[in-house]
Parts: C-alpha cells; sequence; structure tokens
C-alpha cells in the first residue's frame, strides 16, 4: 500500500534573500502560476545510467536509498507569506531531501512538518541547518537532541 505524505518546508532566515535562492533554485512556475514544480534532482541527482534504463524498480529502489521516499512529485504548492513550500512523497519522508537541501543554503534554518495525508494524526516536525538535526517534535511533544540520538542512534528515516 502507498503512503502519501504531505511534506511542508518553513525556511527561516534573518536575510530574506537566502530563502529567494533556495526558491530560485529548486521551483519552477507552471502556466498557471498557482502550481509549482520542485525539482529535487539539482539537490540529490539520480545517476545518468538509472534515469536512461527507464528500469521502474531501479529507479524506487534508488530512490528510498538517496532520498528516504519511493518517489517525490515534483508538482508542488508555495506559500510566499509563510516562506514555505509543499509538496508529496511516497512511502517516506522528505527528510533526507531537505538535510541535504540545507547544506546548500547554511544560512536558513528548514522547518520540516510530515504527516500522511489521510490522517488526523498531528505531523511530525524536524528543524535542519547545515545539514544537522537540531529538533524533533513528534505528536506535540519536543525532544531534545541527546533524545533524539537516544531514540534513533541511526539517524531518522
Amino acid at each position: 500500500m502507498c503512503e502519501e505524505i504531505l511534506n511542508e518546508v518553513y525556511m527561516i532566515s534573518s536575510d530574506l534573500h537566502e530563502i529567494e535562492k533556495v526558491k530560485q533554485f529548486l521551483v519552477t512556475k507552471k502556466e498557471d502560476g498557482k502550481a509549482v514544480k520542485i525539482d529535487f534532482s539539482k539537490v540529490i541527482p539520480m545517476p545518468n545510467e538509472i534515469l536512461e534504463s527507464k528500469d521502474e524498480d531501479k529507479m524506487v529502489k534508488w530512490n528510498y536509498i538517496n532520498l528516504g521516499c519511493n518517489w517525490v512529485h515534483e508538482e508542488g504548492w508555495e506559500d510566499k507569506v509563510l516562506n514555505s513550500l509543499a509538496f508529496v512523497t511516497w512511502n517516506g519522508n522528505g527528510l533526507l531531501i531537505i538535510k541535504k537541501l540545507s547544506r546548500k543554503f547554511p544560512m536558513v534554518l528548514f522547518l520540516l512538518e510530515y504527516g500522511l495525508i489521510e490522517s488526523d494524526e498531528t505531523p511530525n516536525m524536524v528543524s535542519i541547518k547545515n545539514g544537522k538535526l537540531h529538533g524533533f517534535y513528534h505528536k506535540e511533544v519536543e525532544i531534545d537532541d541527546k533524545e533524539l540520538k537516544s531514540i534513533f542512534p541511526s539517524g531518522i528515516c
């Protein structure tokens, strides 16, 4: 069964130009002006040999290992007021992608909120800066870095 995960990324920086750089790097507007194409291949590109093979099983396996999910839907949403982007992943969240993205933009703090689309549960949230997790929030309970490392010694995902 495919689990659809809604990922919302909030970007915080004392320099708004840094947030604009992230958006320019990732986002292309669709013709309707509302939807956006979020190109995560700029963050973690899939090797050409896998792309050219058109072997869906290989692509899904590579995605799961490198992106932390089976697939990332390229169409997303942008909220200019909240400086946020939203996108959908299948069978995993966008944490690995945002960790890697945060290394490219070390002046931006990324807050990733993620949860099942068809769920009433409170989404999880993690803060990431320069490739490092700084806080993990699960079901309205805050967990500090030491607790996080004791719960997930090999990382989250």
